[in-house]
């Protein structure tokens, strides 16, 4: 039996609406990591990372699921690539996310999410986190914060 009980429609709300300001916060500021200082009310609804990095795990791989479709259309040897080329627009897409995924990669919550979405999608050499982050990541931000967020995303990135 799982020793989590699955939260109600509720509750999974409110978390999800918790992981949105989560996720505009990262972006705000740059920083790849779990704000529990700046959002006190994170604790209230989530235990500990772990359970923060399953729902936001949670949210790429079914984000992923659904635009890796056309994928299965394309021939065996250019199922990889494309596939690559997906995650890495998706990306570009939920830039925060990623950065967050990519920062927490090691993290078993993550880990775990990115075998299971591998084994799914039958892609066992398809990266399933992009291995950068986008430039227009920073796009709308003013010009001297862009460097500072560009810089701390490489090494977040690279680390």
């Amino acid at each position: 039996m799982d020793p989590t009980p699955r939260p109600t429609p509720e509750q999974y709300r409110r978390q999800r609406r918790l992981v949105d300001e989560l996720l505009r916060h990262v972006e705000a500021t740059g920083h790849p990591e779990i704000p529990w200082r700046a959002l006190p009310a994170l604790a209230e609804d989530f235990a500990d990372d772990h359970a923060v990095l399953t729902h936001l795990a949670a949210r790429w791989s079914r984000t992923l699921a659904a635009v890796l479709d056309p994928v299965f259309d394309l021939a065996p040897d250019d199922r990889e690539r494309a596939a690559a080329r997906i995650t890495a627009d998706l990306a570009g897409r939920l830039p925060a996310l990623h950065a967050v995924l990519r920062r927490y990669a090691d993290h078993p919550a993550v880990r775990d999410a990115r075998v299971v979405d591998r084994a799914r999608s039958g892609l066992a050499g398809a990266p399933l986190h992009a291995e950068h982050v986008p430039a227009r990541w920073a796009a709308g931000a003013p010009a001297a914060r862009r460097c500072r967020v560009r810089a701390r995303l490489r090494t977040a990135v690279t680390a």
